[in-house]
């Protein structure tokens, strides 16, 4: 029995590895027939474009393709997106891309990934006058696991580069460096490349960012982002001249002066202060699909320097809220436009719902790094309102997408809010008429014995 029992977890094993086999050697069918990349440098993040030709040279089809877990950049992977040769959209989960390949077919693909953190500075402290310098690193290959036929990798930079490695072949320019093409890539090749270059673009990163927004059934909703911003590029060395800045603003080349947020198009009353109070050096225009807001904070952002500002404004209820029966749906974006290739570190975006709302969840196209429940107690409330808390970090503009939060809210709590301003003003009326009819005054007793006989 002994014997048998071993020969039968032999035999398991052995069929476990012949699997594992067949299904190594069907996904190593897939080979890169061509593969053009580009990586744009041309503001504060990094922007990878592969276009990806790739064939199955296999006996039967493919139902997906792997990303290789080596992004090729050193920096902060925040978005991966992937998209077929007709710009629709294919499903990524983890590092497999939902692609079906019949056997001996090729098909063209687009990836596009998003990195944060990674230019850095170099060197690292520069002063008022001078320009600022960023270094990048990474593979000059195609980061994959399948071996690839063709490749070229471009440098798209956002002003003269300095230096760069060389790796033939090779052709450089003012503002633009290629590699390639190389041909007969292993898979899981490296070739480090660095590549040195001026940056004065905005380097802002908002270390915080907290955006709540409140429902109301009864009047507009409101929102209110609290925002700390950081000069994250190279640091400010010796003191800074508010004399040499009046007299030449662009020749502080690494300082930002302005930036630009874009609001909802139905966005009013909105307001723009900081811990001192409303700040007057803002402009705001109205556009046909966006509310443009100009901020300009009290004084430039050289490197390493910080400000902290609260923005707020107000939507009508029904641009972000929709109904059937007493259920509800909220839907509007997760994070708002703070400024052009944002960054946030880490962001909580509450939402407020109206007192007595149960049956919450909440439907994002991304996930989340956490979501909580929280109360908050404002006017009329007598419980508190439910909060719904979410929070995710390393943000970019692809991630100013719609989120809906859905909850029911049953019709006696849509009127207790009136009902209680109601009762409210009854109380105050009805107090006003007693203590009108109540006589305080003081009167002495003569004046009440004459009152009486009369």
């Amino acid at each position: 029995e002994m014997r048998k029992g071993t020969s039968g977890c032999v035999s398991v094993c052995v069929l476990v590895v012949c699997l594992s086999v067949v299904l190594v050697v069907a996904d190593a069918a897939i080979v890169n027939k061509n593969v053009k990349r580009e990586i744009n440098l041309q503001s504060q993040l990094c922007t990878v474009i592969s276009q990806v030709t790739a064939k199955n040279t296999g006996s039967s089809g493919v139902s997906s393709y792997t990303l290789s877990e080596e992004t090729g950049v050193e920096g902060k992977l925040a978005h991966t997106s992937v998209a077929d040769g007709s710009g629709n959209e294919l499903s990524v989960s983890g590092s497999s891309v939902s692609l079906s390949i019949a056997a001996g077919a090729s098909k063209t693909f687009t990836i596009t990934q998003v990195f944060t953190a990674c230019q850095m500075p170099f060197p690292a402290m520069v002063s008022q006058m001078d320009p600022q310098l960023v270094v990048f690193e990474g593979n000059v290959y195609f980061p994959s696991v399948y071996a690839t036929e063709s490749q070229t990798t471009k440098f798209l930079l956002a002003s003269t580069v300095e230096s760069y490695t060389k790796v033939k072949p090779y052709k450089g320019g003012e503002k633009k460096v290629t590699y390639g093409p190389y041909s007969d890539v292993a898979a899981d090749a490296y070739e480090y490349v660095r590549v040195h270059f001026i940056n004065n673009t905005p380097f802002l990163t908002v270390t915080n960012y907290v955006r709540e927004i409140m429902i109301s059934h009864w009047a507009q909703a409101s929102i209110e982002e609290d925002i700390t911003l950081v000069h994250s590029g190279a640091k400010l060395t010796g003191e800074f001249s508010r004399l040499d800045y009046s007299r030449d603003p662009s020749a502080s080349q690494a300082a930002v002066k302005t930036f630009t947020t874009l609001l909802h198009p139905a966005a009013t009353s909105v307001y723009y202060r900081d811990v001192v109070g409303n700040i007057s050096t803002s402009n705001l225009r109205e556009e046909f699909d966006q509310v443009v807001v100009e901020l300009k904070p009290r004084f430039p952002l050289m490197g390493g320097w910080r400000t902290q500002y609260t923005l707020g404004y107000s939507l009508p209820s029904g641009e972000i809220l929709d109904h059937d029966g007493s259920n509800y749906e909220m839907t509007t974006r997760f994070v708002d436009h703070v400024y052009d290739n944002q960054v946030i570190e880490d962001a909580e975006i509450r939402v407020v719902l109206p007192e007595g709302a149960t049956d919450i969840s909440v439907r994002a196209p991304f996930a989340f790094d956490a979501e909580e429940r929280d109360v908050k107690v404002t006017y009329f409330d007598t419980v508190g309102r439910p909060v719904v808390v979410l929070k995710k970090s390393n943000l970019v503009e692809e991630h100013m997408q719609d989120f809906t939060v859905s909850y029911s809210l049953p019709e006696s709590s849509s009127i207790r809010e009136p009902l209680m301003i109601i009762a409210f003003f009854f109380a105050l009326f009805l107090i006003s008429i007693v203590l009108n009819r109540i006589d305080l005054s003081i009167h002495s007793e003569t004046d009440a014995v004459t009152k009486k006989n009369n």
